[in-house]
């Protein structure tokens, strides 16, 4: 329903506001978003299917070498999306702010990129349409660990679960704490004042995932995206403390973003 009214909202703003360059009307945006789907589509599956294929071990038995294994899997396949949709967006003429308009792959990203919209040029109906992309992924590529990956559905399909004796408090400080992180992080190193750090944006923003990802899994079940979380607890029906996973990454992600603003001056982007 919420989905239906969000469509019909984004639909309503296009009719409205076609003809300016920012909005749904130009065709930039929609491939942009396809990006986002397929982009989301694969970090899902990939994440999850990782989780799956190690036997759940995060929540049970959290030795040092698969968690390590997780996290590697899903920050390099972070950095590789990145590094591909940074060309993408070469492709279609936003180099310098491929890291604002492209491969965010979560929602509480693109939220918080909507706060600071003078700096990033996500105005709201550019984010709504992302959102939607980025959650239809999801379930997509949870839909594909759940049909390719044997015992799938046995094993919640990678969805995010505190671990053993830990309160919700302490999960939701984990993931509010490490999504203010990431994000902020990801900010300063796609800062366009510093261009020549573009080029190893999306490796640093990978490898701090990596490291967010071994530190958190144990305690939280790392998510930092309410995509990634939303879809697997979806097509499995596991839902036990899942507002934690969209609570705290919102709210992390967009503290980030406003410190941001306040630090860095706002500069006329180019779409």
């Amino acid at each position: 329903m919420c989905v239906c009214v969000c469509v019909c909202c984004v639909a309503c703003e296009t009719m409205k506001r076609a003809d300016e360059p920012h909005m749904l009307g130009n065709s930039f945006d929609w491939r942009r978003a396809s990006a986002e789907l397929f982009a989301t589509t694969i970090f899902v599956f990939v994440t999850c299917g990782t989780i799956v294929t190690g036997g759940s071990l995060t929540y049970k038995e959290p030795t040092a070498g698969r968690l390590a294994g997780v996290a590697l899997a899903s920050g390099l396949i972070y950095a590789a999306l990145q590094y591909a949709l940074l060309g993408f967006a070469r492709d279609i003429g936003t180099a310098r702010e491929a890291g604002w308009i492209v491969g965010h792959m979560n929602p509480a990203v693109t939220f918080a990129l909507a706060l600071i919209a003078p700096k990033t040029r996500i105005n709201p109906s550019r984010a709504a349409l992302y959102i939607t992309m980025q959650i239809g992924g999801a379930i997509f590529g949870a839909l594909l660990v759940s049909g390719l990956i044997p015992d799938a559905r046995s094993r919640d399909l990678g969805a995010t679960l505190l671990g053993e004796d830990v309160s919700w408090s302490k999960a939701f400080t984990m993931e509010l704490l490490l999504s203010f992180m990431f994000v902020f992080f990801s900010l300063l190193v796609y800062n366009r004042s510093r261009h020549d750090q573009i080029a190893f944006a999306p490796l640093l923003s990978g490898l701090c995932l990596s490291v967010m990802t071994f530190v958190a899994l144990p305690i939280s079940g790392a998510s930092f995206n309410p995509a990634r979380s939303f879809a697997p607890a979806l097509v499995a029906g596991q839902w036990d403390t899942h507002w934690i996973f969209w609570v705290a990454p919102l709210m992390g992600t967009s503290f980030a973003a406003i410190i941001y603003s306040f630090l860095t001056p706002i500069r006329k982007s180019v779409d």
